[in-house]
């Protein structure tokens, strides 16, 4: 990402935009929530084990989210997870902070003005 990762939710959204234009994907019909896909519960365990995913944690984590390319032995895969943007989230439980996983919110309008975006690539 340009720009030292600022505004790195809307190079994100760019980055979809064209790729859906580039497989010739109907952008008025889809978005990033029908590009991006919620992450199994075995491949949030199998992301934790071989990246440390985990060692990063929010008050109200995300879901992972990831956006594969390709096929068979090609395939380009991004891990996609953030904290919730607070001012979108009731913090009315004091629940330990979590890393971003299977259990976490499953809505990308809490990646609006998100202080941490974290996108791995695989």
């Amino acid at each position: 990402m340009s720009g030292k990762c600022k505004d790195g939710t809307e190079q994100l959204k760019e980055f979809l935009k064209h790729r859906m234009q580039h497989l010739a994907i109907e952008q008025s019909v889809l978005g990033m929530e029908d590009v991006l896909v919620v992450c199994s519960k075995e491949e949030c365990d199998f992301i934790d084990k071989e990246y440390r995913h985990n060692h990063h944690t929010f008050p109200k984590p995300s879901c992972v989210y990831k956006y594969e390319e390709g096929e068979g032995a090609g395939v380009r895969r991004l891990y996609i997870s953030f904290k919730c943007c607070e001012d979108q989230v009731t913090l009315t439980t004091t629940r330990p902070w979590r890393p971003a996983n299977y259990d976490g919110h499953k809505d990308l309008r809490f990646m609006r003005g998100t202080s941490f975006l974290r996108v791995m690539f695989a």
